[in-house]
């Protein structure tokens, strides 16, 4: 019977006879023998039966595509990247594993923060260098903001996601139709609310047609020509906002529209 653990290291530790450590601890001299060179070759007095298979160290190669992975998709569970690992490296790491590779490197989990697909950041600084360009004056009395916002009756998004450390979680995502929505399209100028106009989206999507009937008979009446107050009208860059019935409803009743507005963030 193989003697391992406390009771070898005890054997080996005796500085007795070799009689006397045989009847004290019950290991004979070869089995004391083949410690000996367990402990050399392997650092441990454990059979092989009985040591763990030590793990694979995820090479720099192969993280680089882990975290290529984790770039597009943060929400991931750390099965499920190790599923999308698979098919690149051929070799099926465990959740844990890839949890190690990426804390290890820096990669902490946190509150993910959602951006929609429309978001184009190079767009946004063009449009700041436009309003910010040499003979440029407007005034904040001339702005009318509007958007759409929406409460939903259940999300099954996920809150955390993983990133380096530092750096935000984003995940990029689409906005799909989730039962119990309810829909607010709302035009704030420099004295407040101009328009509030509710919309039970339950079953359907705020549309470009729904849209410009709020533009047309409820946003617009309370605008004015350019460059009075209340004249410049912005709108982000989601689908129902870039058509051309928009900006030709804009341009009926006078409001500025800068060139090449629809990619540029604003209809005015």
């Amino acid at each position: 019977m193989t003697k391992c653990g406390g009771l070898l290291e005890r054997a080996l530790a005796f500085k007795g006879s070799a009689a006397l450590r045989t009847q004290l601890f019950g290991v004979s001299e070869a089995t004391l023998v083949r410690a000996r060179a367990r402990l050399r070759q392997t650092g441990s007095l454990e059979p092989a039966r009985h040591r763990k298979p030590k793990e694979r160290v995820m090479p720099a190669a192969e993280f680089a595509l882990l975290r290529v992975i984790m770039v597009r998709r943060p929400n991931l569970l750390w099965e499920e990247a190790a599923v999308q690992l698979y098919p690149l490296v051929f070799y099926k790491y465990q959740g844990r594993q890839i949890k190690d590779a990426l804390y290890s490197r820096g990669w902490t989990r946190k509150k993910l923060h959602f951006v929609a697909r429309e978001r184009d950041n190079y767009l946004r600084g063009l449009f700041c260098q436009l309003f910010h360009a040499p003979g440029q004056q407007f005034s904040a009395r001339q702005f009318v903001f509007v958007d759409e916002t929406l409460k939903k009756g259940q999300d099954a998004m996920r809150t955390h996601g993983v990133a380096p450390a530092g750096e935000r979680a984003v995940a990029v995502v689409v906005k799909r139709l989730l039962a119990g929505r309810t829909s607010a399209l709302v035009a704030l100028s420099l004295k407040g609310v101009l328009s509030k106009t509710m919309v039970d989206t339950s079953e359907l999507s705020v549309t470009t047609e729904l849209f410009m009937t709020v533009l047309r008979y409820r946003i617009l009446p309370q605008m004015n020509p350019f460059p009075a107050d209340r004249s410049i009208l912005f709108l982000d860059n989601a689908r129902i906002h870039n058509k051309m019935q928009v900006y030709a409803a804009c341009a009926a009743v006078g409001v500025r529209r800068g060139a090449r507005a629809r990619r540029a963030r604003r209809c005015a």
